[in-house]
């Protein structure tokens, strides 16, 4: 069968893009959450791995904080993109996992997470796109 809408083929340049901001603006939105709440995310994860003292707890939140912020940052403007989706992935796929016993940390879906580390599978594989500082696939 033939393309409805065959004209639309030239702007599939620009999808990974979209797909790559979309998943900048998911991380940037889980660091600002985990940033607001930074004392019970800390509490959170002391509390569920005991061998974390609470000092160590609040610099490990720091530390993913920072991390998300990092990854968001590289999705965005699109530098190392295929690195930058493999560790959103597995940042997801952690997330996924702890989701359903630490909802401060990972407060969205299950779901939610998987459709995001497919998307992110995505772009490990067609690359930045448009507007990007990675050279095109």
């Amino acid at each position: 069968m033939l393309t409805t809408f065959p004209s639309l083929l030239m702007y599939s340049f620009f999808v990974p893009m979209l797909l790559r901001v979309a998943v900048a603006l998911f991380f940037a939105k889980l660091a600002i959450g985990h940033f607001k709440h930074k004392k019970d995310v800390a509490n959170e994860l002391a509390r569920h791995f005991k061998f974390l003292s609470h000092e160590s707890s609040i610099w490990l939140t720091g530390l993913l904080i920072l991390a998300e912020l990092g990854v968001g940052i590289l999705l965005f403007v699109g530098a190392w993109t295929q690195i930058a989706a493999i560790l959103a992935a597995l940042g997801f796929l952690k997330m996924a996992y702890f989701s359903p016993r630490m909802p401060l940390y990972a407060p969205l879906a299950r779901s939610t997470y998987f459709l995001l580390i497919v998307i992110c599978l995505t772009l490990l594989i067609t690359g930045a796109g448009a507007f990007a500082f990675d050279l095109p696939l």
